[in-house]
């Protein structure tokens, strides 16, 4: 898992992902920024840590994420080009950790679980 605080931890992940996967990442890094950075330098902003956000990689368990099934509080699927993600909020205390995945990342049980949370999201009953 990498946890992304600053534009840097951004850059440095840029070329494991697919571009479409990392802008829609850098934009969500830029809405805190503009947010939160009150006259910061980019290079030099951090998001505090309750509010960063991570990118899951394939040796991470998603449904290991949620210490129960009320923990989840969404999981948004998004198909950019030719590139599916998912973006899972999970409550911990009072603030929602938000995590990234790239679809097909994980095993299948992790992915099932992932199309079932996020079709449910959407409204669908689940027969695709």
């Amino acid at each position: 898992m990498k946890t992304i605080k600053s534009i840097n931890d951004i850059t440095e992940i840029n070329s494991d992902y697919p571009f479409h996967f990392m802008e829609h990442l850098k934009q969500e890094f830029m809405e805190l920024y503009e947010v939160l950075g009150d006259g910061e330098k980019l290079f030099e902003f951090n998001v505090p840590t309750e509010l960063a956000f991570c990118v899951l990689q394939k040796s991470d368990g998603v449904k290991g994420l949620c210490r129960s099934p009320f923990d989840l509080e969404f999981v948004e699927r998004f198909h950019v080009e030719q590139v599916t993600f998912y973006r899972i909020g999970v409550r911990f205390n009072d603030e929602v950790a938000i995590y990234y995945s790239l679809k097909g990342l994980h095993s299948q049980e992790d992915e099932d679980w992932l199309d079932e949370q996020s079709e449910w999201a959407e409204g669908k009953d689940g027969d695709v």
